[in-house]
């Protein structure tokens, strides 16, 4: 079952994802589709919280003969390239795999994973929120099952913000985070990172959808991408090509890299714009920190307003991905 070429991605819980990857299929009609009762899944992830020991523990005990081989593959970025290899080369894939959402499509239109209809997982729709579950539909079948769906929050640590005379609940325009930026950074300490790497994804298209960008247009089958031109992308890149001007943020440091944990450990990175899942990873990852994380909820106003002069809104909701981050959201977290 190992060499399979397809993978069946689902995430709403180990015991799910097991089973229906232990009646599995590897694409292959002549390859062995495994025995329910009795067999080994190689099962690729992340564990940032922890719980994945025990979560296999409690589906073994619940499934005699079936053993679950745990592979932590570090993030979700680094799973996904490891899954692409694997399919590359042929041999090698893992029977399930945790994914982010958005790239269980990516996987379906080429043909990398296996479509869950074929376990029962068409009749599962009415046990899953409408968003996470259409997110990860192809051709109108199911290719992942969701583990949750998280909204965009922004986190940041009251220590840094008193010790630079921010109220981070007062935070209500894009002028507002800009002024708080600067505070901060007087204090040695940046307002957040942003790297521009594949894993900014989330506050990148939170805030452009905030500006009103319509960066992509879909007509059919034809797509159109205006990253530079649209009226909204050019006041969230001019917003943002201010902040990193000014050195107002941590353009070096990626999310989930070990700087990144470090630097939210001692401070050095005061808030974030992630998903509500965030919290587990704070206290792995941050635990010199513990007690001082608040939550704020989202900013007023979708559509943004002047640029610098900023968009009002420094956040916005949309981050599916799981309780337990780097997490999937697809089979994943999402």
């Amino acid at each position: 079952m190992r060499n399979v070429k397809k993978v069946i991605a689902a995430t709403a819980a180990v015991a799910t994802l097991v089973g229906l990857a232990a009646c599995g299929d590897s694409g292959d009609a002549n390859a062995n589709k495994g025995d329910a009762d009795k067999a080994e899944l190689v099962f690729w992830g992340w564990d940032s919280g922890n719980s994945m020991k025990d979560i296999i523990a409690n589906f073994e005990k619940a499934n005699p003969g079936i053993t679950v081989k745990f592979n932590n593959t570090g993030t979700a970025e680094k799973t996904s390239t490891a899954l692409s290899n694997a399919i590359a080369a042929g041999n090698g894939a893992p029977d399930v795999v945790m994914l982010e959402d958005p790239t269980v499509t990516q996987f379906a239109v080429t043909d990398g994973l296996v479509d869950l209809s074929e376990f029962g997982a068409d009749k599962l729709a009415d046990d899953f929120a409408a968003g996470p579950w259409n997110k990860l539909q192809y051709n109108s079948k199911p290719y992942a099952l969701p583990i949750d769906s998280g909204p965009e929050m922004f986190f940041y640590n009251k220590a840094v913000f008193d010790k630079a005379g921010v109220d981070g609940e007062s935070i209500k325009t894009w002028d507002d985070y800009y002024e708080a930026a600067k505070k901060i950074r007087a204090t040695g300490s940046y307002i957040t990172n942003l790297a521009g790497t594949s894993n900014d994804y989330q506050p990148f298209t939170a805030q452009i959808w905030q500006a009103g960008a319509k960066p992509w247009t879909v007509d059919g089958e034809n797509i159109t991408i205006n990253m530079t031109k649209d009226e909204g992308m050019q006041r969230y890149i001019e917003f943002v090509q201010t902040l990193i001007d000014e050195d107002l943020v941590d353009t070096k440091t990626p999310n989930w890299s070990d700087d990144w944990n470090r630097e939210l450990n001692d401070g050095t990175i005061a808030s974030l714009t992630i998903g509500a899942w965030m919290p587990i990873n704070l206290m792995s990852g941050a635990p010199d920190q513990a007690g001082n994380w608040r939550v704020a909820q989202l900013r007023s106003g979708r559509r943004a307003r002047r640029f610098p002069p900023r968009m009002a809104a420094p956040h916005s909701p949309s981050s599916s991905s799981p309780r337990t981050r780097p997490q999937p959201t697809s089979s994943s977290s999402t």
